[in-house]
């Protein structure tokens, strides 16, 4: 094992890319510490998701039921390696559901053609695959539940998100604008 530590805080995606570059197998496993597990990942069927579908940018083992109904019902069933999995639709969200900082699998190749991930946030990111079509897929049943609600640390590196009605509203018409093709710079 390799531990990397640094005297500075590069905030979640700057970590990313400080750990993920070092990388040299095919695949990566995300797992931040604040979730709990209730069961084992089926690594088979994560990777065999990720080699058989190339829509597929991050296979997620985070308990599905803890996403947002209306999101649920904008995925697909479908079984690979004997194992279910709900596939997002690209339409479900504007941004999510393509990459997530949630305890997932994704091929390093993805990584690299997306580095460095500093440069914004992680929905940010996700809507960045989505645009060129990628997808996530989560792993059912789900083994991982978040716990770390309402815990979460700054990130120095990032702006702050719009807290006001109008700040919100600027933001969505942005990334409907740039998702759009009307604005270079999505947010």
């Amino acid at each position: 094992m390799t531990v990397l530590s640094g005297p500075e805080r590069l905030g979640i995606m700057g970590s990313i890319d400080r750990l993920y570059s070092r990388v040299t197998t095919p695949y990566v496993f995300h797992l931040e510490d604040d979730w709990a597990f209730d069961g084992s990942v089926d690594w088979t069927a994560a990777i065999a998701m990720l080699n058989d579908r190339s829509d597929v940018a991050n296979v997620c083992v985070r308990a599905i039921d803890e996403i947002k109904e209306k999101y649920r019902a904008r995925s697909e069933s479908i079984v690979v390696a004997g194992r279910d999995f709900r596939i997002m639709q690209t339409t479900s969200h504007p941004e999510f559901f393509a990459w997530s900082p949630n305890p997932g699998m994704i091929k390093i190749s993805t990584y690299r053609d997306y580095a460095p991930f500093a440069r914004v946030h992680p929905d940010q990111m996700s809507g960045l695959m989505k645009k060129d079509g990628l997808r996530q897929a989560f792993l059912q049943p789900g083994v991982a539940r978040h716990i770390g609600q309402g815990r979460n640390v700054v990130d120095p590196t990032m702006r702050e998100r719009p807290k006001s009605r109008p700040q919100k509203w600027l933001r969505a018409i942005k990334k409907r604008m740039y998702y759009a093709g009307l604005r270079k710079e999505p947010f």
